[in-house]
C-alpha cells in the first residue's frame, strides 16, 4: 500500500486550543486524498505509519481509497492522557467519516440499534437459562430454551446493520454464536438426540457459513458422527 503525501503538523479549531503537557505521545489521522479523515489514532514511534490494523481498515484503504491515503500528525510531543482527549475530540469532529471501531460518536440507526440490543439481551438471558436447565437435567425445557436463545441471536444479526456513516461502507459481519453452538450440540449428543444434532448443524452453517474456528470444526465433526449414528 502506498502512503501518499508527507507528514505535517496540523491543529484546527477547538483542538488547537487544547492545552497539553509535554510527553512522548502524538495524535494522528489517516485521510483520503480529498482530505476526508477516515481514521483517528494516538501512538508513539512509528505507530501512525504502521499497517498493523484491523481488517476493516484494510478493506477501506484497498477498496474505497484504492490504497492511497495521507498520514497527518495533529498534535505531537504530548502526554498519553492529553492524546486521549484530543483523539476523542477528533472522533467527535469526524464522527460520520471515520471507521474506528470504538467511536461512541459514530452515527447509527437508533431504532435498529435498540432492536439489536434487545435481541442480544434476549439471547444472553435465554442462553444462561438453557445452561442452568441443562445442568438440572430438564431436557425438554433446556432444548426449548436453547432454541429460544438461538432464534434471538439470529434476530439480533438481522438488526446488526445499524451502523451509518463511513462504517456503512464496510462489509457486514455476521458473527456466529459459537459458544451456544458448542454447548447445545454437546447437550444434544449427551441426550442421544443425534438427528437433532445434524439438523442444528445444517441450520447453523446455512445461516453463518462454515467457519474455521476450533469450536466450529468440532461442531462439524460432532455432526458427522451423529449422522453416522442416524444412518445405522
Amino acid at each position: 500500500m502506498d502512503i501518499i503525501g508527507t507528514i505535517t503538523q496540523c491543529c484546527s479549531g477547538d483542538i488547537d486550543e487544547l492545552l497539553c503537557k509535554a510527553g512522548r505521545y502524538y495524535v494522528y489521522v489517516h485521510k483520503g486524498l480529498d482530505g476526508t479523515v477516515f481514521y483517528v489514532g494516538k501512538g508513539t514511534g512509528n505507530r501512525a505509519y504502521s499497517k498493523d490494523r484491523q481488517p476493516e481498515w484494510y478493506y477501506f484503504v484497498e477498496n474505497i481509497l484504492n490504497n492511497q491515503y495521507d498520514v497527518e500528525i495533529v498534535r505531537d510531543g504530548i502526554t498519553e492522557e492529553d492524546a486521549l482527549r484530543i483523539e476523542d475530540a477528533l472522533l467527535a469532529k469526524h464522527a460520520a467519516s471515520v471507521i474506528n471501531l470504538q467511536n461512541m460518536y459514530a452515527p447509527v440507526d437508533s431504532r435498529m440499534l435498540i432492536d439489536y440490543s434487545d435481541a442480544m439481551r434476549g439471547y444472553s438471558d435465554a442462553y444462561k437459562l438453557a445452561q442452568r436447565l441443562d445442568k438440572e437435567g430438564k431436557t425438554l425445557e433446556a432444548i426449548e430454551t436453547y432454541e429460544t436463545a438461538y432464534t434471538a441471536y439470529v434476530k439480533a444479526m438481522n438488526f446488526n446493520d445499524y451502523q451509518q456513516g463511513a462504517r456503512s461502507l464496510l462489509p457486514k459481519q455476521r458473527i456466529s454464536p459459537t459458544q451456544l453452538a458448542d454447548h447445545y450440540s454437546k447437550f444434544l449428543v449427551k441426550q442421544g438426540l443425534y438427528e437433532q444434532v445434524v439438523t442444528f448443524y445444517e441450520r447453523y452453517f446455512s445461516c453463518f457459513g462454515e467457519g474455521q474456528s476450533g469450536v466450529e470444526i468440532s461442531l462439524k465433526k460432532r455432526a458427522e458422527k451423529s449422522r453416522m449414528k442416524v444412518l445405522r
